[in-house]
């Protein structure tokens, strides 16, 4: 999980050009929609602590101009949950949200994505579509 200490970033497509679908600014947190997007986050955090923090990511993020991180390790969020469970519950929630925000911005922008390689693809050439006649 990540903290935007200075900098900005986004959320980006890798499969077209890194196209951007969600801003990253100072005092933001990230990363963490990996870990309380699941359903069972302490199982998730107990086994990416088993795996040396091996997670699959659902989300790219890259910097757009220098940009000055703090992390917090799964070991540290197990932590967090045991003993401030009530600043836990509210990162949860927060990341659940930003998994819910975020795969809805994403699924628009790769639908974006596909109608412009198509357009330009054609050309730039607007589609025309008759209706079929019964």
């Amino acid at each position: 999980m990540y903290f935007m200490a200075k900098g900005e970033a986004s959320y980006v497509l890798p499969m077209f050009q890194q196209k951007s679908y969600f801003e990253i600014h100072k005092g933001d947190t990230f990363g963490h929609a990996d870990l309380f997007g699941r359903r069972n986050p302490t199982e998730t955090l107990i086994r990416t602590k088993k795996t040396k923090n091996d997670l699959t990511r659902t989300f790219t993020c890259q910097a757009k101009i220098s940009c000055e991180l703090l992390t917090i390790q799964v070991v540290d969020l197990e932590k967090m949950r045991s003993e401030f469970g009530d600043i836990y519950n509210s990162l949860y929630a927060s990341g659940q949200q930003l998994v819910i925000d975020c795969l809805r911005l994403k699924k628009k922008k790769i639908k974006e994505c596909i109608n412009e390689k198509a357009l330009s693809e054609m050309g730039g050439a607007s589609l025309l579509f008759r209706k079929k006649e019964e």
